[in-house]
């Protein structure tokens, strides 16, 4: 099967939340922004490369999107790197601080860094 749209990733992570599967939900919606960019130009879906390595690649492009991941990334980091866990209250800060990503029109295709 082919991948999953970043629209089809966000449905899975709103539905493993709604089973309190907060953690693994965040992976997730974390996935769909990567895979949105990705299919922009915006960055390289790649395993590899970290959520700074994302935050750079962003950097050399629109302002409003390298923010607005930002803000996601600091958050997830706390879920990914800190202590691990995710809440209902964390992942509602999640959901939100993607919106202006995902929710966006799609951007024209950009050389992906």
């Amino acid at each position: 099967p082919p991948p999953a749209s970043a629209a089809e990733l966000r449905a899975r992570a709103r539905a493993l939340a709604a089973q309190s599967a907060f953690a693994e939900a965040a992976h997730v919606l974390h996935s769909a922004l990567v895979t949105r960019l990705a299919a922009e130009g915006r960055l390289v879906a790649d395993p590899s490369r970290t959520i700074g390595d994302h935050a750079r690649a962003l950097r050399r492009g629109d302002q409003a999107t390298w923010h607005a991941y930002r803000a996601f990334g600091r958050r997830y980091e706390v879920v990914l790197y800190g202590d691990g866990r995710c809440d209902a209250t964390r992942w509602a800060e999640l959901d939100a601080l993607a919106a202006p990503i995902l929710d966006a029109p799609p951007a024209p295709p950009a050389r992906a860094a």
